[in-house]
Parts: C-alpha cells; sequence; structure tokens
C-alpha cells in the first residue's frame, strides 16, 4: 500500500503550475536557441559578405517565434484514506475422563473498516507578456546585428538553458562555430 505525507500532496498541488511555467520558459530559450543555429547555418550555406549577413540577420529576426502563454491552470487531487482494523480471541478447552473426552472452542473477531476521501483543488492563471527573441537578448545587452552577435546569443542561450544538456526534442548545440 503506498502512503504519501499529506503535506507533499499540497505542496505538489500549490507549486506544479509554476514549476511548468518557469520549464516552459527554459523550453522557449531551447527553440530560440534552435533558430539562432539554424539561422546561422544558412548564413554560412550562403556565404554572405559581411554587410549582407548584417543586413540578413536583422531582416530574419522579425521571423523569429514569439514566446507567449496565457491560460487557466486547474489542478486536484482526490486521495482515498482507509483503515482496516482487525480483534480476534478464540479459547478451547477440553476434558478426558477415560475413553471419553469432551472438546469445546469458542472465538470471535470483529472488524471494522474506515474509509474517507479527501479531495482539493486549486486555479491559477498564468500568464506572461509577449516577449521576442530581440527582446529577451536585449535584457541582457546582446544586440542581434552582426554574425559575432549572433555566436555570442548562441552562446548565452546555450549556458542558461537548463535542459539543454537533457533536451530530448533534438535541439543541436554542439554546431557553434564563428561565421
Amino acid at each position: 500500500m503506498v502512503t504519501t505525507d499529506l503535506k507533499e500532496v499540497f505542496k505538489m498541488l500549490f507549486t506544479a503550475p509554476a514549476e511548468a511555467c518557469v520549464e516552459a520558459e527554459a523550453s522557449y530559450r531551447a527553440i530560440w536557441l534552435q533558430w539562432l543555429l539554424d539561422l546561422q547555418k544558412m548564413l554560412k550555406t550562403q556565404k554572405l559578405k559581411s554587410t549582407k549577413a548584417n543586413n540578413a540577420i536583422i531582416s530574419h529576426l522579425d521571423l523569429a517565434p514569439v514566446m507567449k502563454f496565457d491560460g487557466i491552470v486547474e489542478c486536484g487531487v482526490t486521495m482515498r484514506i482507509a483503515s482496516i482494523s482487525e480483534k480476534g480471541k478464540s479459547v478451547s478447552t477440553g476434558i478426558q475422563l477415560g475413553v471419553i473426552e469432551t472438546t469445546g472452542s469458542f472465538g470471535f473477531m470483529h472488524r471494522q473498516t474506515n474509509e474517507s476521501v479527501m479531495q482539493a483543488k486549486a486555479q491559477y492563471t498564468v500568464t506572461n507578456r509577449e516577449v521576442s527573441l530581440a527582446n529577451y537578448l536585449g535584457h541582457f545587452s546582446i544586440d542581434l546585428a552582426s554574425p559575432s552577435d549572433l555566436t555570442t546569443a548562441i552562446s548565452f542561450l546555450k549556458k542558461t538553458s537548463p535542459i539543454l544538456a537533457e533536451d530530448a526534442s533534438g535541439v543541436q548545440t554542439s554546431s557553434n562555430q564563428d561565421l
């Protein structure tokens, strides 16, 4: 029978949506990183001169995914709490007189079961403002205007995305070469 600490159940109920938001934002960074790596590959295959490469980066920046989430999350937990207690007693006795023998026994058992159902629900409204790649990187003083800025942004996102080391979505982060 599995037992769970009630305190842990409520902690999970009240923190799971916030933890999911943090993980979603980490996934956003991984998506942006993949987008920048793809842009870097495109620029390498075209072998553009510096000015044209700069213009290509600036014009493609508007095509980067814009992240925003907004919604209502409802979480609920239903737990069944059951207990069973059982008590039993028995007595046996016997008498023997010569070849005649008499025995007898008496017993009783008392079983009691209790069951309770506990339900807890929570509703969260989660939202963030719309965030573009340019705005996000701008908060860290990274301006995407040249191939070296692109390399800097890729390096920054690799370092700050905790899920990238174990990312199962196929984000490849090993092809970071200077243009």
